[in-house]
């Protein structure tokens, strides 16, 4: 599995962190819960791969982390 950070747009929009078996491509829409109990369909603008240089640095993230950025596409199941 493949963890990464889902980001929209805006600067401070995100919907949290996912697990992927394989990352989205652009253009690809993905479904995420929202926090009114329904879903918001996503289309992935870009995804970003961040390496962690060898040896890290002390104050350095430790490990090599995603971002997939999207755009909200629609919601659905609104109660």
């Amino acid at each position: 599995m493949i963890e990464a950070i889902v980001l929209g747009e805006t600067e401070g929009s995100g919907y949290g962190t996912f697990r992927f078996s394989v990352l989205p491509s652009p253009g690809d829409r993905i479904v995420v819960g929202n926090n009114r109990g329904s879903c918001d369909i996503l289309e992935v603008l870009y995804v970003e791969h961040h390496p962690v240089k060898m040896p890290p640095l002390a104050i350095a993230r430790p490990d090599p982390w995603t971002s997939v950025v999207v755009a909200f596409h629609s919601s659905f199941g609104d109660t």
